[in-house]
């Protein structure tokens, strides 16, 4: 049984605390740049979240990945606040990362726009190529 406690707590610990003692070069060298390349660095899109008129532009920089989101966007999910970088995970999911490496949004290519988002779950966001 203790060894069954020690394989839970070592887990949690490389996924769970790992992230949050990193730097923010740490995190900024952590983006995983083999994914970045399949969509266009550079690209902007319009965020809007579902209920709401307005929306704000992000635009994915290619230098070390940064993320530039218009100021206005943290009104629309608080969450933005946070988002420093972006990375395109394998499964072809667009990643907000904050400076400690958490993803702050994840979004999946979407049925009718660019993507989706699935975390946060509320609100639920879409990003639309400009």
């Amino acid at each position: 049984m203790k060894l069954a406690y020690l394989a839970v707590a070592a887990a949690l610990g490389a996924f769970g605390a790992g992230p949050a003692l990193m730097t923010p070069d740490e995190a900024a060298s952590n983006v995983d740049g083999r994914h970045t390349s399949a969509i266009t660095a550079g690209a902007s899109y319009q965020l809007k979240v579902v209920g709401l008129e307005r929306g704000c532009a992000v635009t994915l920089r290619k230098e070390q990945s940064r993320l530039h989101i218009a100021p206005g966007c943290s009104s629309l999910s608080g969450q933005l606040a946070d988002a420093r970088f972006w990375q395109k995970d394998a499964n072809g999911d667009l990643l907000f990362i904050s400076d400690d490496g958490r993803t702050v949004a994840q979004f999946f290519p979407g049925d009718g726009v660019a993507y989706e988002s699935v975390k946060p779950v509320t609100p639920i966001m879409m990003l639309d190529e400009l």
